[in-house]
This record gives C-alpha cells, sequence and structure tokens, in this order.
C-alpha cells in the first residue's frame, strides 16, 4: 500500500508477469501523528488535539479509529487533506480473540503506520488524543526534531508529565491545553512515548 501522494506504473511482461515500480512523492512530510485505535468516547477530543499540534508544526494526523462516526468531528481537517481516518477492528468484538490481545493491535496499527507512511514522512509520532506534546525550549516541534534529523537516530524518547484539570472560567470555550495548566500531584515518570525518524525503523512495539 502507498497513500495517494504517492504514483506506482505497472507494465505487463511476457507470460504474464506485471512489474510495478514505485515514485517518490514530490512532497515529504517533516513530521505527522499515528493515533492509537481509539473508540466514540474520545471522538469530542480529536479536533483541539489536532488544533493544538498544527499550531507547533504537525503537518499531518492519521486517525486510527475503532467505531464509525469520527468524521462529523474532524470534517474541516479531512476536506483540507490534513487528517485521514484509517478504520482498525477492535478485537474486543471478535469472540475469537481474548481481552489480553487488545495490545497487539495496536502493535499492528503502529506497525501499519510505520509502513505506511516511511516513504511520504521524516518523523512519525505515537500518540493518544488525551497526550498532547509540547517541547519546552523550542516554539515548534520541527525546531525541536531538528538537530537529529538524518542523523544516526532511530527515534526520540518523550517522558510523560501529568496536569490536571482547572474549571473553566464563566463556561468559556478553551481549547483542552488551555484547560490543562496546573501540574498533577502524580509524579511517575515511568512512561513516555517514542516519535520515530521513519526510515531508520523497521518495526515497533510498546
Amino acid at each position: 500500500y502507498k497513500s495517494r501522494e504517492s504514483r506506482v506504473t505497472c507494465t505487463q511482461h511476457v507470460g504474464g508477469l506485471q512489474v510495478c515500480q514505485f515514485h517518490e512523492p514530490e512532497r515529504r512530510d517533516f513530521l505527522v501523528t499515528c493515533t492509537q485505535p481509539m473508540n466514540s468516547n474520545v471522538f469530542h477530543l480529536v479536533a483541539p488535539w489536532i488544533e493544538h499540534h498544527r499550531r507547533i508544526g504537525m503537518e499531518r494526523f492519521y486517525l486510527y479509529a475503532e467505531h464509525l462516526g469520527l468524521e462529523k468531528h474532524v470534517a474541516p481537517f479531512l476536506k483540507s487533506n490534513i487528517s485521514e481516518i484509517r478504520m482498525w477492528m477492535d478485537p474486543r468484538k471478535n469472540s475469537y480473540w481474548p481481552i489480553t490481545f487488545r495490545p497487539l493491535s495496536q502493535v499492528a496499527a503502529m506497525n501499519d503506520c510505520v509502513y505506511r507512511l516511511m516513504d511520504h514522512a521524516k518523523w512519525i509520532a505515537f500518540f493518544d488524543v488525551d497526550e498532547w506534546f509540547h517541547p519546552f525550549k523550542h516554539a515548534t516541534l520541527p525546531q525541536f526534531f531538528q538537530p537529529f534529523t538524518d542523523k544516526d537516530v532511530g527515534a526520540v524518547q518523550v517522558w510523560t508529565w501529568y496536569f490536571s484539570h482547572r474549571a473553566k472560567d464563566d463556561g468559556a470555550e478553551m481549547l483542552l491545553s488551555s484547560n490543562y495548566k496546573r501540574e498533577s500531584s502524580v509524579t511517575d515518570r515511568r512512561r513516555s512515548k517514542n516519535i520515530i525518524q521513519a526510515q531508520k525503523v523497521q518495526i515497533i512495539s510498546v
């Protein structure tokens, strides 16, 4: 599979053998993200999550969804080709697979993303939509990743920092990133996320 930005030409040879050639896309994104497979109870978080990361330099968003209905929440981003939706099986709905299979489904989705996009993006981030990436010392994410780009670096690991909710003022609408500015008392720093340099990684796990 190649995304719609790529081009494949095929020729038919004697004996029925078909030979196809993949042509590199004219445009390669610097930084994209793929979500973990999500269900409908978090669909309302997706639009502000996209908007936050667009403001700091994320170029494209590949949304893995287990349920239908995400389209209406992200319609403007789909129309402008900023986002794509990829439907992904929820193993809990298949009686053949035990519930413990779910993490393997997430790993499969991550590797699906890697192989779809390795020719179309320099860096690929993997996040849930309740996780917000923000650099402390740089204005944008591309500025943060530029020193590592085209170096012998397969991935950059970022640590989780927890923030707790504060009430909205007078019912005013605000981005979720503006509504979670107070640092939580949770201090567990063992959780982290990886952002990979796509053409230097062949497989990813959790």
